[in-house]
């Protein structure tokens, strides 16, 4: 059998309101605290996908796509 590299996918969105509002969830911070929870459960080979200034309405949030994209292409995915 195969042996494939484990990878972790974190995923980051802020919406241009929202920064615009003073928002204080920014990327960094998201960021950060992904990073801290990847860190604590031993998880490594992060990849991050950062959709900024784009609305959670907006479906075709071009590194949301990317991500779901690629994780598809993936030959498995672990819970």
């Amino acid at each position: 059998m195969r042996n494939f590299e484990k990878i972790t996918v974190l995923y980051e969105r802020l919406s241009l309101d929202y920064e615009l509002q003073g928002g204080g969830n920014s990327i960094i911070n998201q960021k950060k605290i992904l990073e801290e929870y990847a860190k604590k459960n031993r998880l490594e080979n992060i990849i991050h996908f950062t959709d900024d200034g784009i609305s959670r309405t907006q479906f075709d949030r071009p590194c949301f796509m990317a991500m779901t994209n690629g994780i598809n292409d993936l030959p498995y995915i672990l819970p």
